[in-house]
């Protein structure tokens, strides 16, 4: 039986991975399930000056060694909302279900995404993304590197935006803690 099924009021997580859900550690299913708070460091790289720029213009984080880091994040059946602050810098996501992945909007763009779960990581998976509602062809589309894990009882991850033509726009990762 799905897990969204034997499990009412599953989140749109918990309905994306089904029974995967359950084989992720628990810190990545705990900062899954209903509101959650983060807390802790992040490393902040940027690409060229060029990919600087883009990434500025976008809001993303400012290039750092080490910059506090934290996340409110609500879960709910149909949506995912992160609000992410690095020091002064605050950057929200939604991610809204749709058919079994899940998209986010930045602006014009849509990303649609498929979750995996392999290796005791929870993974983001680009499957595709739009411009104005219009496909972007892949050789133009973003690649994206997303992953939650656990390290020594903490939540750690890994994000990765780069753009072809530019190359890396932003990478931050990081541990956190999950508040109680």
């Amino acid at each position: 039986m799905p897990h969204d099924l034997k499990q009412a009021g599953a989140n749109v997580i918990q309905t994306c991975l089904g029974d995967a859900f359950d084989r992720l550690p628990d810190t990545v299913q705990r900062a899954h399930a209903g509101k959650i708070r983060l807390g802790g460091h992040a490393r902040v790289t940027r690409g060229n000056p060029v990919a600087s720029m883009i990434a500025a213009v976008m809001g993303l984080p400012a290039a750092t060694e080490r910059v506090a880091m934290s996340v409110e994040g609500e879960h709910l059946p149909d949506r995912m909302i992160w609000n992410r602050q690095f020091g002064d810098r605050q950057f929200r996501s939604c991610f809204t279900l749709d058919r079994g992945r899940l998209f986010e909007s930045l602006g014009p763009f849509r990303l649609y995404l498929r979750l995996e779960a392999r290796d005791r990581r929870l993974y983001y998976v680009l499957e595709h993304a739009t411009l104005f509602g219009f496909p972007v062809p892949r050789i133009l589309a973003p690649y994206l590197e997303a992953w939650e894990g656990e390290r020594d009882g903490r939540y750690e991850f890994a994000v990765e935006v780069r753009l072809p033509f530019v190359g890396r726009l932003v990478r931050y990762e990081g541990l956190l803690d999950l508040a109680a």
